[in-house]
């Protein structure tokens, strides 16, 4: 069964995003925090804070970008058609 996607709700994907985009900064940051050991003390203050902040800037950015991301599709897709998708019902099989 051939379907296609003609309209994906901008505000409904940044949420989507901003939830998985904070779970990518939540993996992230013990990588950076690890990355960062080596350093010395003075050093260690702005970087040490800004990889705490990564998830939320992930989270925010995913927010800002995906809805803006979205609309574009969605004006594209209104004069050359959307995405097309195959979905398989395995109930039918």
């Amino acid at each position: 069964m051939e379907h296609q996607i003609s309209r994906i709700d901008p505000l409904q994907a940044g949420k989507i995003a901003a939830a998985l985009y904070f779970i990518f900064g939540l993996v992230a940051t013990p990588i950076a925090l690890i990355k960062n050991l080596p350093l010395q003390y003075g050093e260690l203050g702005t970087s040490f804070l800004l990889v705490l902040l990564l998830p939320f800037l992930y989270a925010l950015l995913g927010f800002v970008f995906i809805p803006s991301i979205c609309w574009l599709y969605n004006q594209i897709s209104n004069h050359m058609g959307g995405l097309k998708i195959s979905i398989i019902n395995l109930s039918e099989q």
